[in-house]
C-alpha cells in the first residue's frame, strides 16, 4: 500500500506553540483502516527540550481549549518501557523520529499536541507516516 504523510507545522505566522502554553492541530478524518509507520518531529535551534510533541489518535475532531491534553491515544506509548506514562518527544536543532507498527480503523484523527515549557514561542514541524491497509 502507499505510505502517506499527515503533516502539522507549528509555524512562526500562524501556529507557533505559545510561551508556558500549549496547542493542538488536527488532522481531517482518515477515512481508511491505516497503519502508523514512524513519527518525525523537527525541533529547530533553541528548543532546548521545552517543546513536548505527543500524537494522539481519536474519534473526536474537535480542539482542546488551551491547557487541557486532547483526549484519545497516545501513539508514542507503544511498547513503552520507561516511566513516563505519556511519552512524547522532544529535542533541540535537528530530527526526532520513532518507528511504529500500530493500526487503527477507519474515521480516525490525529492530533498533534505540543506543550511548551519556556518563556518564548516555539515552531516545530511534525510527519505522521500512515499506510492504508
Amino acid at each position: 500500500m502507499a505510505l502517506r504523510i499527515v503533516a502539522f507545522d507549528f509555524d512562526d505566522t500562524t501556529y507557533p506553540v505559545p510561551l508556558s502554553s500549549d496547542r493542538t492541530l488536527t488532522s481531517t478524518f482518515i477515512p481508511y483502516s491505516f497503519r502508523i509507520n514512524a513519527v518525525t518531529v523537527y525541533f529547530p535551534l533553541g528548543c532546548n527540550g521545552k517543546v513536548k510533541v505527543r500524537i494522539i489518535q481519536t474519534t473526536d475532531n474537535s480542539v482542546p481549549a488551551a491547557g487541557s491534553r486532547p483526549a484519545g491515544e497516545n501513539v508514542l506509548a507503544q511498547d513503552n518501557l520507561g516511566s513516563e506514562t505519556d511519552v512524547f518527544l522532544s529535542g533541540n536543532d535537528g530530527y526526532e523520529t520513532v518507528y511504529l507498527d500500530r493500526e487503527y480503523n477507519e474515521d480516525s484523527v490525529l492530533k498533534a499536541y505540543a506543550v511548551n515549557s519556556d518563556t518564548v514561542a516555539h515552531t516545530c514541524s511534525i510527519k505522521v507516516y500512515v499506510e492504508k491497509i
